[in-house]
């Protein structure tokens, strides 16, 4: 690391502690804990949320944490969380931290644990936690590598300075986010509005007035509705001539994705003549997580495959795609999804063709505007 500024092994500068090991038996009603979980999306845990156990015979006082006190993730099964950290800001009530954690609590007051809070989010000091010499994926962070761990030390005004420059983009990111957020819901609510034509364009709106009563709700009464099955039909074609040919995933947000690109490696077999093929403007959903939101509208390549885990169908002329695939995509149909999902014996749901070309759809017209 080279920074122009003196480099210390951070065992010189702090000490360690391993967090509590508990059983189910001890949750329940008692102190705050600090688990794995917490460290999912958040920068400083959110107290509010928090798992309680019952500390008798468990916690010392030892094991609670003070303010500017880090903790690590030291193992868990998703190796990508481990060496995340927390920095603990606006404590004031006891709380400690899992056995899957660790604590680091800096010894001198020439260090702010905010800099250091920043350093250890970085790219940096997150590939050297995670990794040994060699390049290995570790599957557990214990205190000796904690300790061995080379950080600079700026002086205190410099490191100061860092931090509030941070600090003021951290703030204007929260900002962002929220303003992200609120246009995101403004967003859903009027793809609601117009998605069921609660809201019309007058030059559209048909010679028959008024609304009509469905299922789920009430649409146009110049609408159609009708099952999948009626505009749309399976398709089940497999890559049984092993055509070397791009793989496609289907994520909750984003539809069918290119599988190399978004994952950054490949996670399906070389084998992939069992896969089905899904040509451009075709469906695809994961037959057995279609209630997570899984389902994509094909339009990447000419032609691309699929798991064969997945339900594949291609609608008629008598919809257009773009609207289906909003309408499918809705937190309504979704949960239409979850409702419609049947269990089986490896208790993963799933949603077959036919049972999913059953559920009806609004259908507006697709004659130009009058």
């Amino acid at each position: 690391m080279k920074t122009g500024w003196p480099i210390t092994k951070l065992g010189n500068i702090a000490e360690f502690r391993n967090g509590i090991n508990y059983n189910k038996d001890n949750a329940g009603v008692g102190i705050k804990v600090i688990g794995v979980g917490d460290f999912q999306n958040y920068t400083f845990p959110r107290f509010d949320t928090l798992s309680q156990i019952n500390p008798e015979g468990i916690v010392s006082d030892d094991d609670y944490l003070q303010e500017n006190d880090i903790i690590f993730v030291r193992s868990n099964g998703n190796k990508k969380l481990i060496g995340r950290s927390l920095l603990i800001k606006g404590i004031n009530e006891k709380v400690t931290f899992s056995g899957f954690t660790i604590r680091l609590r800096f010894t001198s007051n020439e260090l702010l644990p905010i800099f250091y809070a920043y350093l250890f989010q970085s790219s940096l000091i997150r590939h050297a936690l995670s990794h040994q010499g060699g390049g290995t994926n570790i599957s557990n962070l214990n205190q000796q590598i904690l300790k061995n761990l080379n950080v600079p030390v700026p002086r205190l005004a410099e490191q100061r300075k860092i931090a509030e420059i941070l600090g003021t983009w951290d703030e204007a990111i929260a900002q962002v986010a929220q303003l992200t957020a609120a246009l995101q819901q403004r967003k859903k609510g009027l793809m609601q509005r117009l998605l069921t034509g609660q809201v019309r364009f007058p030059e559209f709106e048909g010679k028959r007035p008024g609304k009509r009563e469905t299922k789920f709700g009430t649409i146009p009464a110049d609408w159609d509705y009708k099952p999948i099955g009626a505009i749309a039909k399976s398709v089940s074609k497999k890559n049984d001539k092993a055509k070397e040919l791009p793989v496609l995933s289907c994520t909750k947000y984003d539809g069918l994705v290119d599988s190399l690109e978004y994952f950054g490696r490949q996670i399906f077999p070389d084998d992939t003549s069992s896969y089905k093929v899904v040509s451009r403007n075709q469906f695809a959903y994961a037959t057995n997580h279609i209630e997570e939101g899984s389902i994509g509208y094909q339009d990447l390549y000419e032609e691309a495959l699929i798991s064969p885990m997945y339900t594949v169908f291609q609608t008629n002329s008598s919809i257009n795609d773009a609207f289906l695939y909003r309408v499918l995509k809705t937190e309504l149909y979704r949960h239409i999804f979850e409702t419609r999902t049947t269990g089986t014996v490896d208790r993963r749901g799933s949603l077959r063709w036919n049972e999913f070309s059953q559920i009806a759809v609004p259908i507006p017209s697709l004659l130009s505007a009058k």
